[in-house]
């Protein structure tokens, strides 16, 4: 018995949940539905042996479970009075994944250097993987000492916040002047076409996708889908890092050059894989099944020992009441 904890709304979970119920496995879960917490008054919670949670009618007890697949991506409540209720059981969950002795997709420290994306690229280039020149400019002289309108440098997001990718043309180069406001990322354009590997405990599922465009997810014509084997080396480099990441499963990004260099450009901690998933005729949702449905044996496979209560700054050194 596995437990999935996420919105029913939100796409990923909405994508694995009716995988699930197409393959009528409705006894190997739980699905602990957050939109419920902020619309059910009547909830329970307590900490005996392990979790125990009720909401309205449904009980959740944890020790039942020796894998979670978790989605808490918070979302803002509806009515603005539920907010604090929704925030503190998100904060509850997310404290236990931390440090409960269970299997967890994935904890939420876990591979968390994505949501900076500058500290995350260096931290891939650290490991020994081949990055693109990514900087972050907050000053229109210094951006321009660098970069330019001429195809080879891409505009992003700083943070793990999803936005589109996109060519930094003459249009965007006039609003250079708008980085003195707020900075804001550029990374050296890779051409080439791209590969998202999609890591399950060890498991490679990896998808080529030829497009014409700088960001194949928000223009999918002309776009080519493919699945595709991954270079031992790079495979097993990938492998190693999440491992030290703490990452179970996680979504890598890669794109490859008409040399055959496999350049990285992250390695997402929370990957929403369901586009990729209808791509692949269900693999990926198969293989997170599989790997949330293993046996005991295997399970003593991926435990590790929760995390210690102790911290390096003890209480009696907080003094601020």
């Amino acid at each position: 018995m596995f437990l999935v904890i996420g919105y029913h709304n939100e796409v990923a979970i909405k994508h694995f949940i009716a995988f699930l119920s197409s393959k009528k496995e409705h006894n190997s879960f739980d699905f602990l539905n957050l939109t419920d917490v902020e619309n059910t008054a009547d909830i329970e919670i307590s900490f005996g042996n392990d979790l125990w949670i009720r909401v309205g009618d449904k009980v959740f007890d944890f020790s039942h479970y020796n894998f979670i697949y978790s989605r808490c991506l918070y979302q803002a409540p509806s009515d603005k009075n539920n907010v604090l209720k929704v925030v503190n059981f998100n904060f509850l969950i997310q404290n236990y994944l931390e440090s409960c002795d269970k299997v967890v997709l994935n904890r939420p420290s876990a591979g968390n250097s994505n949501y900076t994306k500058l500290y995350h690229i260096k931290k891939l280039n650290d490991f020994g993987f081949k990055t693109p020149h990514t900087y972050i400019f907050g000053a229109v002289t210094a951006a321009k000492k660098i970069v330019a309108a001429n195809g080879d440098w891409i505009s992003k997001g700083t943070s793990s916040i999803r936005t589109k990718a996109v060519e930094l043309d003459e249009v965007l180069y006039a609003d250079l002047y708008l980085l003195n406001r707020i900075p804001s990322l550029f990374q050296e354009h890779i051409k080439g076409f791209d590969v998202r590997l999609h890591l399950i405990g060890e498991k490679p599922l990896a998808l080529k996708i030829e497009s014409p465009n700088v960001d194949y997810r928000y223009n999918t014509t002309g776009n080519v889908y493919s699945e595709i084997s991954m270079p031992t080396a790079i495979l097993n480099k990938c492998i190693d890092f999440c491992a030290e990441e703490g990452l179970l499963f996680a979504g890598i990004d890669f794109k490859v050059t008409e040399e055959g260099e496999w350049v990285i450009l992250e390695v997402n901690n929370t990957p929403g894989y369901n586009f990729f998933d209808n791509k692949m005729n269900y693999a990926i949702s198969n293989a997170l099944f599989d790997f949330l449905n293993q046996s005991q044996m295997d399970y003593e496979r991926y435990w590790k020992q929760p995390i210690s209560d102790k911290t390096f700054i003890t209480p009696e050194r907080r003094t601020m009441s």
